[in-house]
């Protein structure tokens, strides 16, 4: 079973950063391997779901035209609205797989959330991805490596899925102690595509 949104928002009435996205080491070295891992310097129209209090997402908006940042807590995303957010941001309330924002996107962020889903529910995301990905669009997923004893699945699991699904063509791979990243096309044309277009 993927884990409620009562979970998280449990975290928050505790915390406004239950994982210190905004001030650990961790959080700052793997947003940067984030950015560089992308394989544009720009894109149109981003998904970031999970988006917590936003840190990535500012980090993000620096990449993109518009970007669509959801979550499942309220909490966390007053959080993310109190900072001086760039315009190109739009905060959405929403848990996915099952609230998905309506339209295509040429971008989609799938970081630290693929493990607090369960098999449907990982599988659900990867058809609703795959089905809103312009056919040159991206996925980038990266997810922490060490399990956790209450989270559903770990991120091994998560990325083999996403290997193993067909609608998915892998561009790049890193891993070290920590993190695990994949960087995914939806389509062949998505490895002709060079790193400033």
């Amino acid at each position: 079973m993927s884990l409620p949104p009562a979970y998280f928002d449990g975290l928050y009435a505790k915390s406004s950063d239950p994982w210190g996205l905004a001030d650990r080491v961790y959080e700052a070295r793997k947003y940067a391997m984030t950015l560089s891992a992308l394989p544009r310097t720009h894109y149109k129209r981003a998904f970031e779901p999970g988006c917590s209090i936003g840190v990535l997402s500012r980090l993000l908006s620096t990449r993109v035209e518009h970007l669509v940042a959801s979550d499942s807590s309220i909490a966390a995303l007053e959080a993310a609205r109190m900072h001086d957010q760039p315009k190109n941001i739009e905060f959405l309330h929403g848990t996915v797989p099952g609230e998905w924002p309506e339209g295509a996107f040429d971008l989609i962020v799938f970081s630290e959330l693929g493990y607090y889903f369960d098999p449907i529910d990982l599988d659900r995301f990867i058809e609703r991805a795959r089905g809103s990905l312009e056919p040159a669009g991206h996925l980038i997923a990266v997810h922490w490596r060490p399990d956790v004893l209450e989270y559903p699945s770990n991120a091994y699991e998560v990325h083999s899925r996403l290997h193993q699904a067909s609608v998915f063509i892998p561009l790049a791979h890193y891993e070290d102690a920590h993190f695990l990243l994949d960087v995914f096309g939806a389509t062949n044309s998505a490895m002709l595509i060079g790193p400033e277009d």
